[in-house]
């Protein structure tokens, strides 16, 4: 799993404990800021999931340069406008089937180029799920 945005953990919490809960799998998030990256980093060791998650600190056009070749689950909750180049830059180590979704408000500026993008793209099929402000799901084909 990939999640772009790990702001204080709480979501990265959620996904390390589904991989304990499997008992494999890692996790890798990233995180912008320095301070929100250790409070993401501290919530999950207190949590007693640091053995499922690698925190990376910086921009996450440069952190997630390195993946392994296989990823399951791409979750995009960091900046919007950061949203295209992250999945551009996460695609091919995408799985067939792989599951992509973003958080999107419905009056963010950002919202239509997105969908414009995966629902444009060969590779994907995409929906907005009606769950709080709206999620954007969606899965790769190829």
């Amino acid at each position: 799993m990939v999640e772009f945005g790990a702001s204080h953990g709480i979501s990265t919490i959620y996904l390390a404990a589904a991989l304990h809960d499997l008992g494999a799998g890692s996790l890798i998030t990233t995180e912008l800021l320095p301070n929100k990256a250790a409070w993401a980093s501290q919530n999950v060791a207190e949590a007693g999931l640091d053995d499922f998650v690698e925190v990376r600190r910086g921009d996450a056009l440069e952190t997630l340069q390195k993946l392994p070749a296989e990823v399951d689950l791409l979750v995009l909750d960091g900046r919007n406008d950061q949203y295209v180049p992250v999945l551009d830059l996460v695609k091919d180590a995408l799985v067939p089937q792989a599951v992509v979704l973003a958080d999107l408000g419905k009056n963010d500026p950002d919202l239509q180029d997105y969908q414009r993008y995966v629902r444009g793209a060969p590779d994907f099929v995409s929906m907005t799920l009606p769950l709080d402000a709206g999620i954007e799901f969606t899965v790769k084909q190829r």
